[in-house]
Formats: C-alpha cells, sequence, structure tokens
C-alpha cells in the first residue's frame, strides 16, 4: 500500500489535464480578469454626476445593484468593499465613500457574476446623486448576460482499481451539483466537499478530490470533472490517551465512537470529540488521528485532554417586569465521587418564585446514551391568585437519541401547601370541585426535544419542536387523575444578514381521567397551578402574566385588580416576530402574538383568539440579549392596561 503523502485537506491538486482547467487556475484568471475588466466595465455615470464630483468623506445614503436578477442584491453587496447605510429607524449609520474601492466594486461585481456563470455579465456604469446634505446615493448598473449551463458531469476514479465501483456510485448519489445545473463555483466546492467526506467516511482516510471544468463561452457549456484519489483504506489503529485527568481512562473510552481495527471514517472523530465534551468534565477535548505516521493500513489514534475546573460556583442577579428582583446561586461538582456523575445545589429568589434544589445525575446507565438524575426541591410559587409552598422530588432517565434528538422519562412526586388563595369560592366554582388542601401531586412524564438551531441564545436558522406529557393518576399516591400535554414549535430563519424571521405555535390540553371522586363526593381534576395559562413576556405579550383566559374576582370587568387567573384545560398560542439590527449590539424587533386559553376543550374555537402587536429592543450579552417589549391589545373590552410593558433577560422564544 502507497504511503500517504499529506493529512486529509492539505494536499495540492495536481496540475490541470489538457484543456481543463482547475479551481486554482480560474481563480488566478479571475483575479487577473479585475484589472483587465477595467477595459470591458464602464467606470463612467449612467446618470447623476461624476464620481470626483461626489464631495469628500461624503456618506453613503443608498447603494443598490440596477438589473440584478439572477443573483440577489444582498449576495453581490456581502463581496462588495462599498456598503449603503447600516441599523434601522434613528439607528441608521452611513459609512464614508472611498472612489478607489467603488470603482474596485465595479469590477468586483463582474467577477461575482463570472463565478455564478454569468460569464458574458457587463457592469455599463453607475450612478452618483449627491443629497442635499452632502452625501452620496449610488447605484451600479448589471448587464447580466445568459449563464453557463453544465451539460456533462462526470465523476472519475484517479485509480480505477481502488475503491470498487459500488462505493463510487455510492459517493455519487445525490451531491449538489447536478447536469443542467447554472455553473456555480460555490456549488462545485460544495459537490468538492461532499465527495471528499463521503470517502474519508468509507474508510479512504488521504482521499483527494480534483476539480477540473471546460468552459465553452460561445455554447454556454461546461463541462465539470470531479476525480477522486482514493488509493488506500485504512482503519482505526491503536488508541492512546494523554494528559493529566482525574477521570478514569474507562469512562473516556466509553465515550469513543470507534474501535481499533474499525475501517476508519472521519465522522467517528468527530462524534467522540462531541461526546467527550457532552460530560462536562474537560476544557479541551483532541481527538487527533496520526495521519503522519501510520502504521500498515492503521491510523494511530491520540486523545488529549485538559480537564475542566471540579467544581463550579455561580452567583446571579437581575431584574424582570415580571419577577422583579432575581438573585440565584449554585454550586456543581463535575466528577461527584468519580464516574462522572455530577452533584447540583442550587438557590433561587424572586417575586415568582422562592426554591431550593439538590440534585444528581448518573451517566453510563445500561449504555452510554442514557443518564439518571434524582432531584429534591421546596419551593414557594407566588402567584396573583395563590401562595402554595411545594416540597418533593423526581427522578429522570435521560436519552439522547441523536446529536438533535433527546428524550426523557420520569416520576414526580410533591406535597403541596396553599397558604394564600384568592376567591376561593369562585375557584372552586370554575374548578368545579372542593379544593384540595393540602394535597399530593404525583405523575409520570414523558418528553422530547428536537433541536436543530444553530445558537441556543439567539438562533437565526433552524426549529425545535418540545413535547412534554403528564399522566396523573391516584394509583401513584396521589390526590389527581388526569394527563396533560404541551408542543412548543419554533423555527427560525435568516432572511437577509442580521434580519431573523422566528415562528412560534404552542397548543396544550390539560383533561381529567374517568369520573373520580374525594371520599366526600367531589369531583378530583386537576391541581390549580397545573392548569394552562397565557399573557406574560413569553407568551401574549399585550396581556400581563396569565391574565389572557377565565379569571374570576368580584368586578372584575371594571378593574383588573380584582382580577385573578384561574387558567383553563386548552391553550393556543402563536407568535410571528421579524428581528432585525439596529446598531452595534442593539437590534429591534417587530411582533405579533396571538393566543387564548378556554375553560374546556369544547369550548375551543379560532375566532376567541386576540391578537396583540407590539415592538421591542434587545442588546446582546455573554448571558443572552436583554430585552424590551411593548404589546399592544386590540380587544379593549378585555380587563388590564391597553398596552403592557415587558423587561426580561433572553428573547421570548
Amino acid at each position: 500500500m502507497a504511503r500517504p503523502r499529506a493529512a486529509p485537506g492539505r494536499v495540492a491538486p495536481p496540475a490541470a489535464v489538457g484543456l481543463l482547467l482547475t479551481p486554482a487556475a480560474l481563480g488566478l484568471l479571475l483575479t487577473l480578469a479585475a484589472p483587465l475588466a477595467a477595459q470591458e466595465v464602464s467606470l463612467q455615470p449612467v446618470e447623476g454626476v461624476p464620481l470626483d464630483d461626489v464631495p469628500g468623506r461624503a456618506k453613503v445614503q443608498k447603494l443598490e445593484i440596477v438589473g440584478a436578477d439572477a443573483i440577489s442584491e444582498s449576495v453581490i453587496k456581502r463581496r462588495l468593499y462599498t456598503e449603503g447605510p447600516s441599523g434601522t429607524f434613528f439607528f441608521r449609520k452611513a459609512r464614508r465613500l472611498n472612489r478607489d474601492e467603488f470603482l474596485n466594486d465595479l469590477r468586483r461585481v463582474v467577477v461575482v457574476y463570472q463565478q455564478s456563470g454569468y460569464f458574458d455579465a457587463d457592469v455599463e456604469g453607475y450612478r452618483a446623486r449627491v443629497t442635499t446634505k452632502g452625501d452620496v446615493e449610488l447605484a451600479i448598473f448589471v448587464s447580466e448576460g445568459l449563464p453557463s449551463v453544465i451539460d456533462t458531469l462526470r465523476i472519475e476514479l484517479a485509480t480505477p482499481s481502488a475503491p470498487d465501483s459500488i462505493e463510487l456510485e455510492r459517493a455519487r448519489r445525490g451531491v449538489p451539483l447536478k447536469e443542467g445545473d447554472v455553473f456555480n463555483e460555490a456549488r462545485i466546492d460544495s459537490t468538492d466537499a461532499v465527495l471528499k467526506g463521503r470517502f474519508q467516511n468509507r474508510g479512504y482516510a488521504f482521499a483527494e478530490v480534483l476539480k477540473e471544468y471546460r468552459i465553452d463561452k460561445d455554447t454556454r457549456r461546461a463541462t465539470v470533472v470531479f476525480t477522486v484519489d482514493a488509493d488506500g483504506l485504512y482503519r482505526f489503529g491503536r488508541l492512546t490517551i494523554e494528559g493529566e485527568t482525574d477521570v478514569s481512562e474507562k469512562l473516556i473510552r466509553s465515550r469513543v465512537e470507534f474501535r481499533p481495527g474499525r475501517r476508519y471514517a472521519l465522522d467517528k472523530v468527530y462524534d467522540t470529540q462531541r461526546r467527550l465534551y457532552g460530560l462536562n468534565l474537560f476544557r479541551r477535548v483532541q481527538v487527533e488521528p496520526q495521519y503522519d505516521a501510520p502504521v500498515g493500513d492503521s491510523l494511530p489514534v491520540v486523545i488529549r485532554l485538559a480537564d475542566a475546573k471540579q467544581h463550579l460556583v455561580r452567583l446571579g442577579v437581575g431584574y424582570g417586569s415580571e419577577e422583579q428582583f432575581r438573585a440565584s446561586v449554585s454550586w456543581l461538582d463535575r466528577n461527584f465521587l468519580g464516574g462522572a456523575r455530577q452533584a447540583r445545589v442550587q438557590g433561587e429568589y424572586s417575586g415568582l418564585r422562592r426554591e431550593a434544589l439538590v440534585s444528581l445525575t448518573q451517566p453510563n446507565v445500561f449504555n452510554r446514551d442514557l443518564s439518571t438524575t434524582a432531584t429534591g426541591f421546596f419551593a414557594q410559587d407566588r402567584e396573583d391568585t395563590y401562595v402554595v409552598q411545594r416540597i418533593g422530588g423526581s427522578a429522570r432517565v435521560n436519552q439522547e437519541i441523536s446529536p438533535s434528538v433527546r428524550a426523557f422519562y420520569g416520576f414526580n412526586i410533591e406535597y403541596d401547601d396553599f397558604t394564600e388563595i384568592e376567591n376561593l369560592e369562585d375557584i372552586q366554582d370554575i374548578l368545579g370541585q372542593e379544593f384540595i388542601n393540602p394535597s399530593t401531586l404525583s405523575y409520570l412524564e414523558l418528553g422530547a426535544l428536537l433541536d436543530t438551531t444553530d445558537d441556543l441564545l439567539s438562533p437565526t436558522e433552524g426549529y425545535t419542536l418540545t413535547l412534554n406529557y403528564h399522566l396523573a393518576q391516584t394509583w401513584f399516591t396521589g390526590d389527581y387523575q388526569y394527563h396533560r400535554v404541551t408542543l412548543l414549535a419554533t423555527h427560525y430563519r435568516e432572511l437577509k444578514p442580521g434580519w431573523i424571521l422566528a415562528l412560534k405555535a404552542l397548543p396544550g390540553v390539560i383533561e381529567p381521567i374517568g369520573q373520580v371522586t374525594t371520599p366526600e363526593g367531589d369531583a378530583i381534576t386537576a391541581p390549580l397551578f397545573e392548569r394552562l395559562f397565557a399573557g406574560g413576556s413569553t407568551s401574549v405579550r399585550g396581556y400581563q402574566r396569565r391574565m389572557l383566559g377565565p379569571l374570576v374576582g368580584d368586578d372584575c370587568d371594571g378593574n383588573i385588580d380584582n382580577c385573578d387567573p384561574v387558567g383553563g384545560e386548552a391553550l393556543l398560542e402563536a407568535s410571528v416576530e421579524l428581528r432585525f439590527p439596529l446598531f452595534g449590539n442593539l437590534r429591534g424587533v417587530t411582533f405579533v402574538d396571538a393566543g387564548d386559553v378556554w375553560a374546556e376543550p369544547k369550548d375551543v374555537a379560532l375566532s376567541d383568539l386576540r391578537y396583540t402587536p407590539g415592538l421591542g429592543v434587545r442588546y446582546a450579552t455573554p448571558v443572552g440579549p436583554v430585552r424590551v417589549d411593548v404589546g399592544f391589545k386590540t380587544k379593549s373590552e378585555d380587563p388590564g392596561p391597553p398596552f403592557v410593558v415587558h423587561f426580561s433577560v433572553g428573547n421570548a422564544f
């Protein structure tokens, strides 16, 4: 077997063959095309004044690409030096004009089109208009021409005998580039990466891909050839663990995705690194196949580790319009008694909740994808309707199904004691039962999370689905019998750089199971705090916390202070939010929230939905955005103020 020449991704492609161009050769031609294009690109104004007549240090108040249809303006502008104003409203900021760079931008536009297969594209000139304030508005006039189309696409092997035809056919399937596509360098590069990755994941650790193309500008036809050099099938060799670490080698090896003797796969290397980081025990993880020192057809692998600090103490303070003053403290032992067990002690104080809890998480239960968490807690929840003290515990099994999918299964039992209850008689009427106090709540809990977003605190792409289900039964030693299910769905899409469209939908239902009664004959439903509520900073923002839905109290229609929310058995919320840049770390949002809560599922009617438009600002911080939102009520007959201001940390969803 031939000795590999270099590590993957570090081998320069061989010279072009025949009339085919390598990307390096085409890139050189396109680079040279910039100064040469000065002979073809018109540097004269089509409208307005010559660039020399624009005042020095004039600010660019507008930049547009006229005639750009095949390639969006935003794609072209990202490749230019000259920038239009950024920000929105009174946060707009304009940058000053650089005349020389703007003339170079005319040539850059041609290069962008050539790299996208529009070799006849030309810039016909520009427009420069001087405003009354001495600023300038610019436009670049483009003639796109017709694109060159890929009429021949070939994927070949440099050495026909290795790998076999089955491997090659497998690699060809579903590549980004197809015959009939417009020539596009970015898509060609993507196909190159896909092919290389597929072979490296099938054991060909040193697979290289030479991409070459011939372009006939007269017929607007292109031939693209990918030549795969995958001579040499490798397997994983000896695994060595290095670094000063207190974590047991057995635990480290349990997170390794490959075994010596198995066929090499680059994805297994990345998955191993991800799983080791997932233990939360290391501040640095490096998984390094020894490409420069193979042993026969084996690649030894070295894992280098550096332990994270074992004990972590965190203190936090803050303020929110709903929680008011908030403080928290936590202590975490990342490796409690060894074995990567995590012990946590945590306390929280705010206007809504006072809580102390202790938890212990045990990884590697039966297999490496399962862990268990046991939690004991004492909490006091303070709502307008009630104050309840809760003491109890839970046991949960956590399962990682894939990097983006997790599930959990658990059991919760707690003792609840209401010390303050407003409008008790009205609450009993709407619940249809005598208020059980104190009471025991026990339920089975099932949940699943699918998360494909690109950022935990401020996602710009992807979606989430969060399912949560409670099943309470009296034979679990509890006083209630019901089931409760909610499904939270979010979706994020970047419309253009910095402009994010965020969507949310949240349906929920809680219903009693059977006809269960107390010894006195009273019907048993669900505890008050388990019912469904809407309104607040993360809900329908035109309403105060929990104030959308069934309310009780004397003269509730006339004075919101006399109203107490009691929740319902059916919930529907939806939100549309547009997030956009303002200035620096400051961002703006506009939104429309919709939702309602119904006393029973049979009462659900979409015509009852309340809509609350609004706007807000966000300031980015390391712990998430600090936000201020104002939601406006559209139903003036509903109790409460016409608008509500919310101040908090973190996005609404």
